[in-house]
């Protein structure tokens, strides 16, 4: 059978996540919150020092730049937790996709 998938969209405080998980429970089909998945990733900021020094564990990509290193994690708090010098960002789905298709593997 053909995987197919639904896609809610809408403006915030509509009931998109309600109405998600009703149609994932009803249809027995896994639930994808983007809004949750984003709150986790997170692309970090770094010197080529602070590279060397950065548990890598949690890591799911690496790109070299200019200025040193950007990363990307699905651990985003462990990060900012850990490490609270370096730049810890939130990203918005086109950097976190950009970094999954352009960075390398870790």
């Amino acid at each position: 059978m053909k995987k197919r998938n639904i896609v809610l969209i809408g403006p915030m405080g509509t009931g998109k996540s309600r109405a998600a998980r009703i149609l994932a429970d009803g249809l027995d089909w896994q639930l994808a919150d983007t809004d949750r998945i984003m709150e986790e990733y997170g692309l970090l900021k770094m010197s080529e020092q602070e590279f060397t020094g950065l548990d890598k564990e949690y890591l799911l990509r690496v790109r070299k730049e200019s200025f040193g290193y950007s990363c990307l994690t699905d651990q985003r708090t462990y990060y900012l937790e850990n490490y609270p010098m370096i730049v810890n960002e939130k990203g918005n789905i086109d950097e976190v996709i950009a970094m999954l298709v352009k960075g390398e593997r870790v």
